[in-house]
């Protein structure tokens, strides 16, 4: 999307304002949202929409996502085909920085058919680019793959060139599968794109992602060659981090070509900017890097190492190699990256068998073999994508011979055309073979994934659940704003006299599970039943600005509901009174066995009173909600009542 002239300007004067301490950053959000009251005109306001997306994209997802869906509530007004692919690219990105793979895909397909129907070829590949990369995210990289060719096609055919990124992305995928010729021949076409089409500071950012590859096959010579030009371009630009990076770079090659004071010295350096710029993890990276550097200097004989670097003594050296792991060991157990951790166990076991201490080498040895085999049960479906990938690489390859077969059709006799494609059907019905077997394993897993999934999902949010799934834990978080509901069924002890256990279990069950729907047909989200009270909130762990109106909608069903059933049932049922307040709450998972996703807060504690303090049949609202709602129900003020440990509250009825 092309910016406007006024959101240009405003750009223009907050980065150069701020960028040497802020990089455009937060007061660049600032100045737009302060802008935004004043915009008048829809596609002004599409721009700043659109420009919000982005920056929130590294402060906020949740508010990235508010402001992509307002881009498309102006494309919807506008009805603009342009304005609908930006909309459904920007949802589509935020959801794959969520790591909502079918969300994303969802709206990319959306944007992929309003490209298709006008006929916009770069719209097109733009797409087919966006869903490679929500695919090679999670792991899919056969067809991540196919999505980047056809991408790469399409440029092609409208005379695009400026493809270093892309060229980069597919150097990438091939470096995650194990494929490091056709990894380094796409980073070398990155480079060759870059060198004609783009700028230095993408080059040097190019060259990380190729480095990183030829460290990996151990390629120092020439991994230090770019890691040089790497610190070389990021020095021009002024560029702290990226400067760091490079020098970490440089570091990892001397250590590995046996320059241990070049490389201490480069460590020290970076790990300065890292320290002084507070970022715990490239400072943690570091530090692991220190203390491998101190255990080989220690490890060598003859070499003069320089006492101002290093301990004097090789035991020395050892226990503050050990030092620098066991502070960097704790931060990346808080973030459970497991390839740190068996780095960090393996060279601490080196450590200590070096000092003679052989029950904490084993003791280290058997954490790092453990982690390494638990590891590899987790990367089983991994290493599945990856054969899946390297087999869509050869029919790839088989695919091009075929076309190749077919231009040579135009020159030679029809006989050589019958045996080059007598020879690939051959071939691809071999791989076709292939793929049915790993077809039928992959079904199977799968099918016991999307069990555990549901389940998994039937017990938390989705977002708390995918934090689960990567971290192994999940951290409590604030929200400002939601709105709490609490139920309760009045009389309900005199109800179970006068109905059987299993009556009493089953009325409830289907009361529960009806409340269930309702809440959920209004994004919200159940917390727990407690006995006979039910209790649910709405407004997390995603942002909803209508979460009151959302529960005054659903608590009406609820209340319709019951009182239907009633009429049906007499009382066989019960009678409901509902409690509504709004404001905000701490959220999050409580206990490791049988854990549950739960709420706390006094705006719970307000609600429960409100529900307390209400009538059968009754919608009880504090005076927080009904300030709310006031502009779409009809809401009786009922004055101010005693709340127990509340005090005097105001409270109205919602007419249902």
């Amino acid at each position: 999307m092309k910016v406007s002239a006024i959101v240009l300007l405003l750009l223009f004067v907050t980065v150069n304002n701020t960028f040497a301490q802020n990089r455009g950053g937060r007061r660049v959000v600032d100045s737009l949202l302060t802008a935004l009251p004043q915009i008048e005109n829809d596609t002004d306001k599409l721009d700043i929409y659109f420009e919000l997306t982005n920056q929130y994209n590294d402060i906020n997802l949740d508010t990235s996502l508010l402001f992509a869906k307002r881009l498309l509530s102006i494309a919807n007004k506008m009805n603009w085909d342009m304005a609908y692919l930006d909309a459904y690219q920007n949802i589509g990105l935020v959801y794959t920085l969520r790591s909502k793979y079918d969300s994303a895909l969802m709206y990319y397909e959306k944007g992929l058919k309003i490209a298709n129907e006008i006929k916009d070829t770069g719209s097109i590949a733009n797409c087919y680019y966006s869903m490679a990369d929500v695919y090679i995210d999670n792991s899919q990289f056969s067809i991540s793959l196919k999505y980047y060719f056809d991408a790469l096609s399409l440029y092609e055919s409208i005379g695009e060139r400026n493809l270093a990124t892309l060229y980069s992305d597919i150097g990438n995928l091939y470096s995650q599968v194990d494929e490091p010729e056709q990894a380094d021949k796409y980073y070398q076409m990155a480079l060759q794109a870059n060198k004609e089409f783009g700028d230095r500071f993408d080059r040097a950012y190019i060259m990380m992602s190729l480095v990183e590859q030829l460290i990996e096959e151990k390629k120092y010579n020439d991994a230090l060659a770019y890691s040089d030009s790497i610190v070389s371009i990021y020095t021009e630009y002024g560029n702290g981090f990226f400067i760091a990076l490079g020098q970490n770079f440089q570091a990892i090659c001397n250590s590995e070509k046996g320059n241990y004071n070049k490389a201490m010295t480069l460590l020290n350096t970076a790990g300065a900017f890292f320290s002084d710029a507070s970022d715990e993890l490239y400072t943690a990276y570091n530090q692991v890097e220190k203390a491998r550097t101190y255990i080989r200097t220690a490890d060598s004989t003859g070499y003069k190492y320089d006492k101002e670097l290093f301990e004097p003594t090789a035991q020395l050296n050892y226990e503050k190699a050990i030092s620098i792991l066991t502070d960097t060991r704790k931060i990346f157990e808080g973030t459970d990256d497991q390839s740190s951790l068996i780095d960090i166990y393996d060279l601490m076991s080196q450590a200590y068998e070096a000092l003679g201490k052989p029950e904490d080498a084993l003791a280290f040895f058997k954490m790092q073999s453990a982690l390494k085999d638990s590891m590899d049960i987790r990367n089983e479906s991994k290493k599945v994508a990856k054969l899946d990938a390297k087999k869509a690489m050869e029919l790839k390859d088989k695919e091009l011979e075929l076309q190749k077969l077919l231009i040579a059709k135009r020159r030679n006799e029809k006989g050589f055309l019958i045996a080059g494609i007598a020879l690939m059907l051959v071939i691809m019905g071999v791989i076709f073979r292939s793929y049915r077997m790993r077809g039928r394993a992959n079904k199977l897993l799968s099918a016991e994934k999307q069990k555990s999934e549901e389940l998994l999902l039937n017990i938390l949010p989705e977002e708390v659940a995918e934090e689960l799934k990567e971290k192994g834990s999940a951290n409590a978080m604030h929200f400002d704003e939601v709105t709490v509901l609490f139920t309760d069924f009045v009389d309900f002890t005199k109800a179970s006299e006068r109905l059987t256990s299993q009556e009493l279990v089953d009325e409830l069950d289907a009361c529960f599970k009806a409340f269930d729907h309702i809440t959920e047909k209004y994004n919200i989200e159940k917390i727990k039943t407690i006995g006979d009270a039910y209790l649910a909130v709405c407004g997390l762990p995603a942002v909803d600005e209508t979460h009151a109106e959302n529960v005054v909608k659903a608590s009406i069903e609820i209340l319709e509901f019951m009182n239907k059933r009633i009429a049906e049932l007499g009382d066989k049922t019960f009678e409901i009174r509902i409690g509504i307040h709004s404001g905000d709450v701490v959220a999050g998972i409580v206990g490791v066995k049988k854990f549950a996703y739960d709420i706390w807060g006094d705006t719970v504690n307000t609600a429960a009173r409100m529900q307390q303090n209400s009538e059968p049949g009754k919608i009880n609202i504090s005076e927080t909600t009904y300030e709310l709602v006031k502009d779409k129900f009809t809401c009786t003020y009922r004055g101010e009542h005693d709340a127990k440990n509340k005090g005097m509250l105001k409270m109205y009825y919602v007419e249902a």
